[in-house]
């Protein structure tokens, strides 16, 4: 028979691992003593989400990453998807991100019938990361936010002030944008989207601000610099149709009076021309469907 015989060093070296053993136990023990009801609750919402998702085909994921890699890059989401719905052969499918699951809608009957629900007022998570910059706006507030916003801004969008006064402002910054434009007559191509941004942005310090907009000048503008530094990596699903089921967003009809406004100005005073073809537009998702190669056009005065 052997035996084993434990020095001075050793022994403390195992009661201290005991006594740390029994502490994490004791500390995970109580841990789930505390959050026991929210522990009950996440495993029931599991639950729920793993039987719908056996009801539901999707692409083959990897353990734990799902399909998130497919979607590495995101100015492509479109287009992924799409292949995924045509390789599928399904109007509905889900997709794992991780252990988050979505269920992809692609029948425009099915979308009619969820953003006719009442519940779709409220956001999904993924606009959390948002409220470090923004908090509870009409953007990424749901439920009773929204609601109380929307109250105060669809009457001043959906009532006179819009097309009495708002326009008035359009016209002025458009006319603007018209002028500087006249540099560009007959020296070519250019991105007509480094000139329209500085517009809009004007407009819209002008009439939701209330506050000048310097933009075309030249001046400094949060607006202009926040949206293209803020939109850059933003993940392609953190947007709701503007005008999607009951949330009726009245940015829709005041981005439209904006727009129409532009290209009646535009085409008043130049004719447009672009070497650019519809059959080979690459397009790619940035909060909407844009193209990678810009907006190129050169301009004609028009006598």
């Amino acid at each position: 028979m052997r035996w084993t015989f434990l020095t001075t060093g050793s022994g403390i070296s195992m009661l201290n691992s005991l006594w740390m053993a029994y502490l994490l136990g004791t500390i995970a023990v109580l841990w789930v003593i505390r959050y026991r009801k929210e522990i009950q609750e996440y495993i029931i919402f599991r639950k729920e989400i793993l039987k719908c998702s056996a009801s539901l085909r999707g692409p083959p994921g990897i353990p734990l990453v799902g399909n998130a890699h497919q979607f590495a890059d995101t100015g492509k989401t479109i287009f992924t998807l799409a292949k995924m719905s045509q390789d599928i052969n399904v109007g509905t499918f889900k997709i794992w991100l991780g252990p988050i699951m979505k269920v992809i809608v692609t029948d425009p009957r099915d979308f009619e019938i969820i953003m006719g629900s009442a519940k779709a007022a409220e956001k999904d998570t993924v606009y959390d990361f948002m409220k470090p910059a923004v908090i509870n706006s009409l953007i990424n507030g749901g439920g009773p936010v929204y609601r109380a916003h929307k109250k105060l801004v669809v009457p001043l969008i959906n009532g006179g002030n819009l097309i009495t006064e708002h326009i008035k402002q359009f016209n002025y910054q458009t006319k603007i944008m018209i002028k500087k434009m006249a540099d560009k007559v007959g020296t070519g191509e250019f991105d007509v989207h480094h000139a329209i941004v500085p517009c809009v942005a004007d407009i819209v310090f002008e009439t939701m601000f209330g506050v000048p907009g310097k933009a075309q000048n030249g001046e400094h503008n949060i607006l202009v610099e926040g949206t293209e530094t803020y939109s850059k990596g933003r993940h392609p699903w953190a947007f709701l149709p503007f005008s999607g089921g009951l949330r009726s967003c009245p940015g829709s009809k005041y981005g439209m009076i904006c727009i129409k406004v532009i290209i009646a100005q535009m085409v008043r005073h130049y004719q447009l021309e672009t070497t650019l073809k519809y059959e080979t537009l690459n397009i790619h998702a940035h909060i909407s469907t844009r193209s990678i190669d810009g907006y190129p056009i050169s301009l004609k005065k028009i006598n």
